[in-house]
């Protein structure tokens, strides 16, 4: 449960100045292809052939007039590659260190910039460190690290999600103009992404200081004093605005700007007492005890505003209509008392003892303070086998508590929303209900873990490692859960419930080669974990069929619905049973089709064989992955090296949004090129395309597809410097070294990412190339 952190110092009678910088390209990648034009075409046609049971579909009902004359002139648009671009992204730092025998310093300034993929956005940040160490008196010494930053960021305001959109348009006109709708004509569901990215900005500023100071107190020989603090300063400015001709800015609204402003700020004070009371050859004991306080406020303040004098100045501009004025307030205070005693015998037997009880202001007054006990203990094997081909041998075992206070400051207790109304001509302030539901006896989230492990070095500690075991159980959940709506609120927050997590991590390492010029170095980690749901709210149902008893499950405020002995990322639906082919439908056939079904459409398994597909028949299909794991190689020959790392996730199952989207199915977007069944080409994978909406059902089960990837994460090749250039350079040391990473992914999985969904706005991850190089004066 402590977390060590480690910063850059500087060395007594050494000084130095560094240079680091490096180039990175960004390049978005996927695989799959989408439709070109005559794709599309092909794509819908077929929908609608499909919907009119024709072989001949009149074009009038396919497209509309501007559509057919663009396909007749061949208008067909790559949208990914007229809207989205290869990145740069530039890092440069300098650094400076100096030391005394009473004094170190570490200063460093860094200027980081990122262009977007997307039009519109990007990334800057300036920030400056500075690490101090100073040793007052014999007996007090001071460590402060200040980090300062200013951060600048400028993100699009649409969806990112390019690839649905038709290929058969016109994004300009015949003079090379932007139009607004690329069908030609009026049309919601046409923007054209590229005008929307014009006359829209949006723009956050971050300011950031961070101060840690430390004072250390020799007491006396064995008693040592330390108080820490940390205070942190965050103002976050966001401004965004959409024009008089953006879509959501024009039909006399003349412009819609929003301005955000927030306010964090955080103090941590933390006395620490150290008490060596042993330190001999036999025995060695010390006790620690920790004092700590914990505050953190926030302020966020919002004002919408409409109708702008004009948009040359965008959301600075002055407006004549107050849309929405909210502002939320909140602070949370957390009070800790922790108290540690360590003993080892011979440095062979190893014993730890922890307790902390922490108090979090987020709780209801009888709830606000949690009781954590930690016991570790280990056994230096190795110590007593005196063989030369082991080097480390060390079992561990351990045993202890730990608390989340994660919710809201203000859940356990009720607050109102502002609600103004109308009373004769005037505007009068009101208040009504929040929709969620108070809960005052909220308590603290506890998690309890058994963790028993090895650690081992063989043979001069050329092959090292680690086996580790855990099983960890979570009570009282802290989940959100739906209530009816007949309750007046929609959610609350409760405690709920036992999870539990149990898991096995290896990690091995084997230096292959060691010689003068060549080292090899080959490691390997792999690791699984498996969560199940324990209990829940106790809360049982009679089976009217069979008259058995059950806990009922529940459905959390993301839709996820939890049941005792599934995992709690489950995924609740009809299970995909293929796609159906004509001799399903012959008489004899093992397959009876679901009421309304056609050769082409999902097949879902009537579990209970009613026939009836109801939610009844929906099963829980666990979407954890069965394993991780990652193999990485690092090379060196002479002053070449060679870095390489592969990382593995089996087994996991993930909704593909993209394939369970019916407007895709329907043909009115773009998207994946697939094998789609037809008549003259039944599939036994893919379903048919069907531009009646009534015909897609159980798009979520086809959609749930295995998401397992292989992928290439990282390749670094690096030369440093040796002496002659060194000299010739007048530099003590320097390094030339050229990084790719996401250079290749193996999956099965549609998408841009196996691990990101797109639609849900998440920025992709992309291909990146690095060239870098480091310097020392």
């Amino acid at each position: 449960g402590v977390i060590l952190v480690t910063t850059k110092k500087a060395r007594a009678g050494y000084s130095s100045f560094n240079y680091s910088g490096f180039v990175t390209t960004q390049t978005l990648t996927r695989n799959f292809e989408i439709y070109d034009g005559q794709g599309f075409y092909d794509f819908r046609m077929d929908a609608w052939k499909a919907r009119l049971g024709v072989d001949n579909p009149p074009l009038k009902f396919v497209w509309n007039e501007n559509e057919l004359d663009f396909i007749y002139n061949d208008n067909i648009v790559d949208w990914e590659d007229l809207a989205l671009n290869d990145a740069l992204l530039t890092s440069h730092s300098l650094s400076y260190s100096s030391g005394t025998e009473k004094s170190t310093v570490y200063s460093s300034l860094n200027y980081f910039t990122q262009d977007g993929i997307i039009p519109n956005s990007g990334f800057d940040r300036l920030q400056f460190k500075l690490n101090y160490s100073h040793q007052l008196t014999d007996k007090l010494s001071l460590d402060g690290i200040i980090n300062i930053q200013n951060a600048n960021q400028s993100r699009e305001t649409g969806g990112l999600f390019l690839a649905n959109i038709t290929p058969i348009a016109k994004p300009y006109d015949d003079e090379g103009n932007l139009v607004k709708y690329y069908f030609g004509q009026e049309n919601a569901s046409a923007i054209n992404p590229l005008w929307d990215q014009r006359e829209s900005v949006d723009e956050t500023e971050t300011n950031l200081t961070d101060i840690s100071l430390r004072f250390n107190y020799d007491l006396a020989p064995q008693l040592t004093y330390s108080l820490k603090t940390f205070y942190r300063n965050r103002n976050t400015d966001q401004g965004t605005y959409r024009s008089s001709l953006h879509s959501a800015g024009d039909e006399g609204i003349n412009g819609v700007g929003v301005l955000i402003d927030t306010q964090y700020k955080q103090l941590l004070v933390e006395h620490i007492v150290n008490y060596q009371v042993l330190d001999n050859e036999l025995h060695n004991l010390d006790f620690t005890g920790v004092h700590s306080y914990d505050e953190q406020n926030f302020k966020y303040n919002q004002l919408d505003k409409s109708d702008f004098v004009n948009d040359a100045l965008g959301y600075n501009g002055l407006a004549s209509t107050l849309l929405n004025n909210s502002r939320d307030v909140w602070r949370r205070r957390v009070l800790s008392f922790m108290g540690r005693a360590r003993y080892s015998y011979q440095d062979k037997y190893l014993l730890e003892m922890t307790t902390r009880a922490d108090g979090a202001s987020v709780f209801s007054e009888n709830n606000k303070w949690g009781w954590f006990p930690a016991l570790s203990v280990a056994y230096k094997v190795d110590q007593d086998l005196n063989l030369d081909s082991i080097d480390q041998l060390k079992v561990r075992l351990s045993y202890g508590a730990t608390g989340n206070q994660g919710i809201n400051p203000l859940e356990s207790l009720g607050v109102a929303n502002y609600n103004p109304y109308t009373f004769g001509d005037l505007t009068v302030s009101g208040s009504s209900a929040s929709s969620r539901l108070r809960n005052p006896n909220l308590q603290w989230e506890t998690t309890t873990t058994l963790n028993g492990g090895v650690d081992f070095g063989l043979f001069s500690n050329r092959i090292r490692g680690t086996v580790e075991y855990y099983k960890s159980n979570t009570t009282d959940l802290l989940l959100d859960r739906q209530l009816a709506s007949s309750s007046g609120y929609t959610v609350t927050r409760f405690n709920v419930g036992e999870l539990q997590n149990t898991g096995l991590e290896v990690t091995l390492n084997n230096s292959l080669i060691r010689t003068k010029e060549v080292n090899f170095d080959l490691g390997l980690i792999w690791s699984t974990n498996n969560n199940e749901i324990l209990s829940l709210t106790g809360e049982t149902q009679i089976n009217p069929q069979t008259g058995e008893e059950y806990f009922i499950d529940i459905t959390d405020s993301s839709g996820r619905r939890l049941s005792i002995g599934q995992s709690i990322n489950s995924l609740w639906m009809a299970e995909y049973g293929g796609i159906y082919q004509e001799a399903d439908f012959l008489e004899g056939s093992p397959i009876t089709p679901r009421v309304g079904a056609k050769p082409g459409h999902i097949r879902v398994i009537d579990q209970n064989e009613d026939g009836i597909l109801d939610i009844n028949d929906n099963i829980f299909i666990n979407a954890d992955p069965d394993w991780y794991g990652s193999i990485n190689a690092t090379l060196r020959v002479k002053n070449f090296d060679l870095f390489m790392d592969w990382y593995f996730v089996q087994g996991v199952t993930r909704v593909n949004s993209i394939l369970a989207n019916g407007e895709y199915w329907k043909a009115s977007t773009n998207g994946p090129v697939v094998p789609y069944y037809t008549p003259e080409s039944p599939s036994t994978e893919w379903p048919m395309a069907n531009a009646n909406a009534a015909w897609l059902k159980y798009l979520n089960s086809f959609a749930a597809k295995d998401a397992s990837y292989q992928r290439l994460r990282t390749v670094t090749v690096g030369y440093n410097f040796g002496d002659s250039l060194n000299q010739l350079l007048r530099t003590k040391s320097g390094r030339l070294y050229f990084t790719g990473t996401n250079l290749l992914t193996f999956t099965d999985f549609l998408s841009y990412s196996p691990e990101q969904d797109l639609r849900a706005g998440v920025f992709p991850e992309t291909l990146n190339m690095t060239l870098g190089m480091k310097l020392t004066f």
